[in-house]
C-alpha cells in the first residue's frame, strides 16, 4: 500500500510540474526572429565566427512592464520619440493598444559611401493588469574603403581566402549587391536574438524561422 502511496505522489508530483512549466511558458512572451532562409546557414557561421561585434555596431535593447493606468501615457511618449526616426515605427506603436499581442520588425539601409544598416524589433504583450514591450535595435556601418575593394578582389582574383573581417568588410561595402544586403539583415537578426537571449532569456522565448 506504502508503494502505491508513493507512486501517485511521484505522479502527481511530475504532473504538478508539467503544469507549472506550461503555465510558466504560457507567461514567456514568444518572438519569432525571420532569416532569409537561402543565405541563414552561411550568415550563422560568418556571426559565430566574427560575433559581429566591433566599434561600428551598436545594439541597444529594452524590456518594459507598464501597468494599465500608465500605459495610455506610456505610448503616447514612445510613438513621439520614434516619430523622429521612422513615421512607420510610430504609427505601430500608436496602434500597440489596440491588439492582445504582436511583433514586427523595421529595416532601413542607405548606400553609398558610407553604408548604414540598422534594424527595429518591437514585441508586446497584454497581460490582465499590465503590459510587456520589448524594443530593440541594431545598426551597423562600413565607410567604402577603394583599399579595400581593391585588395579583397586582387586576393579573390588569385584564390587567396578572405580573413574574416576582410569578408565582413567586402559584405557591408557592397551592400548594392542583393546578397550581401540579405546576409547582413540575417546578421542583424542573430545580433539582436543573442542580445535578448542574453538580457532576457528568463521571460523570452526565441525562435528562427527561415523564410
Amino acid at each position: 500500500m506504502a508503494d502505491h502511496s508513493l507512486m501517485w505522489l511521484l505522479v502527481l508530483g511530475v504532473v504538478a510540474l508539467i503544469i507549472g512549466w506550461i503555465i510558466i511558458e504560457n507567461q514567456r512572451i514568444k518572438v519569432k526572429i525571420p532569416l532569409n532562409g537561402e543565405h541563414a546557414q552561411e550568415s550563422l557561421e560568418l556571426f559565430q565566427k566574427i560575433r559581429f561585434r566591433s566599434s561600428a555596431e551598436q545594439i541597444f535593447a529594452s524590456f518594459e512592464v507598464i501597468d494599465n493606468a500608465q500605459f495610455s501615457d506610456y505610448i503616447d511618449k514612445l510613438a513621439v520619440q520614434y516619430s523622429q526616426f521612422n513615421g512607420e515605427i510610430s504609427n505601430y506603436i500608436q496602434r500597440i493598444p489596440y491588439t492582445r499581442q504582436g511583433q514586427q520588425f523595421f529595416s532601413a539601409s542607405r548606400v553609398g559611401w558610407h553604408n548604414k544598416f540598422t534594424l527595429t524589433l518591437i514585441v508586446h504583450k497584454q497581460y490582465e493588469h499590465h503590459h510587456e514591450i520589448i524594443i530593440a535595435n541594431t545598426t551597423r556601418e562600413a565607410t567604402m574603403s577603394l583599399l579595400l575593394q581593391l585588395k579583397s578582389s586582387i586576393k579573390s582574383l588569385f584564390g587567396y581566402k578572405l580573413n574574416e573581417l576582410e569578408q565582413l568588410e567586402r559584405i557591408m561595402t557592397n551592400l548594392n549587391v542583393e546578397k550581401n544586403k540579405q546576409i547582413v539583415q540575417n546578421l542583424m537578426m542573430f545580433a539582436i536574438g543573442d542580445r535578448l537571449e542574453k538580457q532576457y532569456g528568463n521571460q523570452l522565448s526565441i525562435s528562427y524561422v527561415a523564410k
